[in-house]
């Protein structure tokens, strides 16, 4: 079911934090608020919200992703020839770069490019 807004994909991130058997640990926990509240202003809904392979929390979008650990968030573009990864370094409370904020999935719809 899709999101309506922001609040109920914050919502769905607290509920995989609370009910994983993994514990999270609260820096990631609070990379991924920060993550969120990166994302409110400009982007677009994302598709999903799960559980990472690790303790670490996935926002899904149709050919993009994030995946945030405790010391990083890693961003993937599934809409290329060849999956491209990269990651951007974060701690709690710090400032996202103008090259991750730029390549957010847009409100208008489009894709964001570094």
């Amino acid at each position: 079911m899709p999101f309506k807004d922001w609040e109920e994909v914050a919502t769905a991130a607290e509920s995989v934090f609370s009910t994983s058997d993994e514990p999270f640990s609260r820096e990631t926990i609070e990379n991924a608020r920060d993550v969120l509240a990166g994302c409110r202003c400009t982007s677009l809904l994302p598709n999903g919200v799960e559980k990472g392979y690790w303790s670490t929390l996935c926002l899904i979008w149709d050919k993009f992703e994030l995946e945030i650990f405790e010391d990083r968030v890693e961003v993937y573009h599934f809409d290329q020839p060849q999956l491209q990864v990269w990651y951007e370094q974060h701690t709690p409370g710090q400032e996202f770069s103008s090259r991750f904020l730029g390549e957010l999935p847009k409100a208008s719809g489009e894709a964001g490019t570094a």
